[in-house]
């Protein structure tokens, strides 16, 4: 069996219980939430609220947040993504190279994405889920360079993403 988290707020987002590439940070999920328990024939939720029906395909998302600021070595960072908050965290800049992973399954269509620094650096994305097609998406958040304020970085992928 497979322990899902499923926000109650955006009935269409799923956040799997969450890995770290940096074990250092700890993953985080803002609630309100219900806990559930997915089935292993993978149709629906038990335990817990069916918020999506049994016959919605999801979409497995590899999802990483990283702070690449060294001149703000700890940032919180709040992500959601369909209004509900899926990461509300600190993250430690490190030696640049730490990118904490969340597993999320979505339902194929568009998904909006907003990622909040705790000084208030704002953005906005939409993605699209194909059904049953895996994505990897990475939101970065960097500090000022020349004329470029506080900001995020969002790349998404068909394709795994590999980090140096």
């Amino acid at each position: 069996m497979r322990k899902f988290i499923v926000p109650v707020v955006g009935a269409g987002l799923l956040l799997a219980a969450c890995g770290s590439v940096n074990e250092s940070v700890e993953a985080s999920v803002a609630t309100p939430v219900a806990e559930s328990v997915a089935n292993d024939d993978g149709g629906g939720l038990s335990g817990g609220v069916d918020l999506i029906g049994p016959d919605v395909v999801l979409s497995p998302v590899t999802f990483y947040v990283s702070n690449q600021s060294f001149e703000e070595p700890t940032m919180t960072i709040t992500i959601t993504m369909d209004e509900a908050v899926v990461v509300d965290q600190k993250f430690d800049v490190g030696n640049q190279h730490g990118w904490v992973e969340f597993d999320l399954a979505l339902p194929a269509g568009e998904h909006s994405l907003v990622a909040t620094a705790g000084n208030g650096a704002e953005f906005s994305t939409e993605f699209v889920t194909v059904e049953g097609q895996e994505i990897w998406a990475i939101v970065d958040y960097w500090t000022p360079t020349g004329e470029i304020t506080n900001h995020f970085s969002f790349t998404a992928s068909d394709e795994p993403i590999h980090f140096a």
